[in-house]
């Protein structure tokens, strides 16, 4: 299937395999969904400047901007098995976004002003946000997260 016809873009990265790869990281159910929200832990500057393995908190990854993850499951003899995690089909528009990602929950920033949070593990939607406003909405690159709170460009 040609994904340039598609109305929306996938959304499977590395980042997302990883976590559909890793032994160590437990298969997510319905209701511990919730859950998760409910168990994130509030970024701040510490984690941003040593992330976890499993977290992919600003672009680039971190501060000395690697854009690699140091997880070391997938090599160049079990490569060949990845496959697609899941997908997520986002409105039609200009689509730039940087994913993040924190103690299982992806972050995504989509067309007009719209953010989504998402299981990293399921790609199932915990929450979105429109951000509604008189202006048409323009193409944004970048989220941020700390504290407890998720910031976008308006």
């Amino acid at each position: 299937m040609n994904l340039g016809k598609r109305l929306g873009m996938r959304v499977a990265f590395v980042s997302i395999l990883l976590f559909q790869f890793s032994w160590n990281i437990p298969v997510y159910s319905q209701s511990s969904e919730m859950e998760l929200l409910a168990s994130l832990r509030p970024v701040d500057d510490a984690m941003l400047s040593d992330p976890s393995e499993q977290d992919w908190l600003i672009w680039r990854r971190n501060y000395a901007s690697y854009g690699h993850s140091p997880l070391d499951q997938i090599n160049k003899t079990n490569v060949t098995n990845l496959g697609l995690a899941w997908e997520i089909e986002l409105e039609r528009g200009p689509n730039t976004p940087t994913p993040l990602v924190h103690d299982g929950v992806l972050y995504l920033l989509s067309t007009r002003d719209t953010l989504l949070a998402l299981s990293a593990i399921s790609g199932k939607e915990l929450w979105r946000y429109r951000h509604e406003s008189s202006e048409a909405p323009s193409s944004k690159i970048g989220i941020a997260l700390y504290g407890n709170k998720v910031l976008m460009p308006t």
